[in-house]
């Protein structure tokens, strides 16, 4: 079987199930510096907790192109909410999920956007996905997953006006970043590296409800491509089912993301 290459991931392998007694090697994350494939000793950005680099060299070649991603995540992440005086349970849990599951949604938006036969679909659509608290003991994978489908981009700017006023304004910078580091990762990386849209909605309700009142959480989350790793065959395979395979990594708790043997 083809594994998908997917920049800033080295693929050993692929976890077949649980119990299955299978490869349990995943994904390992590499240096978020472009020009640096070293996956050993990463640490995350101390002000967004999004990027990672293996030494304060990489992390200092890389910040005239992560500074403007940095500040906009930075912004979403540290916004206090006067209603629970600091950051609102549902929005932290959400942080940390977003996270964990960075890999199994570029795996999703791959197949969900169709992009391997329609690359343009990558600019003209994002991937909405819909979730719900659940108890667990991983804070990284405090939620279910309800719905996911592709939505139109100009659909985005219908979710930002929506959203209460702090919030669409932070998701709204972090757009304009987002575009603009777009823009810069396919000219440096001569058009192979782009990235996609997944906005997330999380509704605190139901049984497992967080503290703090019934709220809708809206996130936007840039998830990065290849399309070396789009025109790979794995993507192209009949039996490919991305929405039943993105339900179970999140409700299984299975992130492509680390080795985990």
């Amino acid at each position: 079987m083809s594994f998908p290459k997917i920049p800033g991931v080295h693929i050993e392998g692929v976890a077949i199930g649980p119990n299955s007694g299978g490869t349990r090697r995943l994904a390992v994350h590499t240096c978020s510096n472009i020009k640096c494939t070293n996956h050993e000793n990463l640490k995350k950005c101390a002000k967004c907790w999004w990027a990672t680099y293996c030494s304060k060299a990489c992390q200092k070649a890389d910040w005239a192109n992560h500074k403007d991603t940095c500040k906009a995540v930075t912004a979403t992440r540290l916004e206090a909410d006067a209603a629970t005086n600091g950051e609102p349970p549902i929005r932290r849990n959400l942080r940390h999920w977003t996270q964990r599951f960075d890999r199994s949604l570029a795996m999703a938006i791959i197949s969900g956007l169709g992009l391997p036969q329609c690359p343009d679909h990558l600019d003209k659509y994002a991937l909405l996905l819909t979730l719900r608290p659940r108890p667990h003991p991983e804070v990284g994978s405090r939620f279910e997953f309800v719905d996911a489908s592709p939505m139109f981009m100009d659909t985005v700017q219908m979710f930002l006006d929506a959203a209460p006023e702090r919030q669409g304004a932070v998701i709204g910078d972090a757009l304009a970043a987002h575009r603009k580091y777009k823009e810069e990762s396919k000219r440096r990386s001569g058009g192979n590296d782009d990235f996609g849209m997944v906005v997330i909605l999380a509704e605190n309700d139901g049984p497992h409800a967080f503290p703090g009142g019934k709220r809708t959480e809206i996130r936007f989350k840039p998830v990065s491509l290849s399309w070396r790793t789009i025109a790979d065959p794995y993507f192209l395979r009949e039996d490919l089912n991305w929405r039943l395979n993105l339900a179970m990594h999140i409700n299984c708790d299975m992130p492509t993301q680390t080795v985990l043997d």
